[in-house]
């Protein structure tokens, strides 16, 4: 997929969510669903809930998930694209109008993929709840021109251990070697091959990128889940910043410029991440999908 654009949206209802957008130039007729898509997603989340808010730990999650699969079977199957270190499945929601014979563009939406950013998994519940709800009550809604496969929790071991009571844990519960066990783990955001560095040494930092590319068992599920289903629209729901980011990352263009989308009011940069982050930043997912896939 060497000419994709990928966009990173970011709610401000919810401490944060970004939400990376991948979109294939080639397929000329995504372009203009695409802008409506972007559109009802920021609508969904500026939906959710801001006060009193419980945050569900990881079974809340797949309690949600088999719910939906109960309440909306025609819709729904559930999957685990597979294990994290510690054994627990990733799970996988497939939402498909199957009715509707046309074919359909893929989304995959990959929330949860830091620890400690617990807004993104309960933004993919959000959004699982906005699908699910428009396909059963509006005959011709944008939704069933799409398949979505959503992973609400990409890692569920540091989740858990977030949850458990070291509240700022990033990473994954694969031991770098840090002997500091609330600092122990890699970055799994850090953890693929397009611009992947071990400049950063220090196996305690809350970015350390691991040993190789794709030496985590998480990110190797991802990695192969999305070679077997290649995403035409990719969503990565994060919870740290308030933009729209597209790649790359690792490396800075001499043509890039920061622009801004407007949505309710609110306004979002948007640009190459390494010109709105300020920095480059090598080994994240959002580039490897834009640049491998």
């Amino acid at each position: 997929m060497s000419d994709i654009e990928e966009l990173e949206l970011i709610d401000p209802s919810e401490t944060y969510l970004r939400k990376t957008i991948t979109i294939d130039k080639r397929k000329l007729v995504l372009c203009f669903t695409l802008g409506v898509l972007v559109i009802i997603i920021v609508l969904c989340l500026t939906l959710i809930p801001t006060e009193n808010v419980k945050y569900p730990d990881y079974g809340d999650i797949k309690n949600h998930i088999e719910q939906f699969s109960i309440d909306f079977p025609e819709f729904t199957k559930i999957t685990s694209i597979g294990k994290s270190t510690n054994f627990r499945d990733i799970s996988t929601i497939i939402i498909e109008d199957k009715e509707t014979e046309s074919k359909k563009q893929l989304v995959w939406v990959v929330c949860g993929i830091h620890a400690r950013e617990w807004t993104s998994p309960l933004a993919c519940l959000h959004f699982i709840t906005k699908i699910l709800e428009a396909l059963k009550q509006e005959k011709n809604h944008l939704f069933k021109k799409f398949r979505f496969k959503i992973i609400p929790v990409a890692n569920p071991d540091g989740y858990v251990y977030s949850h458990a009571g070291t509240r700022l844990f990033r990473k994954n519960r694969n031991s770098s070697g840090c002997k500091e066990d609330e600092f122990d783990g890699v970055d799994l955001n850090r953890n693929f091959p397009v611009g992947f560095s071990m400049d950063n040494s220090d196996v305690c930092s809350d970015t350390y990128a691991g040993t190789k590319p794709f030496s985590e068992s998480e990110s190797r599920a991802l990695r192969d889940t999305f070679q077997a289903d290649i995403p035409d629209i990719f969503l990565s729901i994060h919870g740290n910043a308030q933009n729209l980011i597209t790649p790359y990352a690792y490396k800075k263009g001499d043509k890039d410029v920061i622009k801004t989308l407007t949505v309710s009011g609110t306004k979002y940069p948007y640009g190459p991440a390494s010109l709105v982050m300020g920095q480059t930043i090598g080994g994240t997912v959002m580039d490897w999908v834009a640049k491998n896939l």
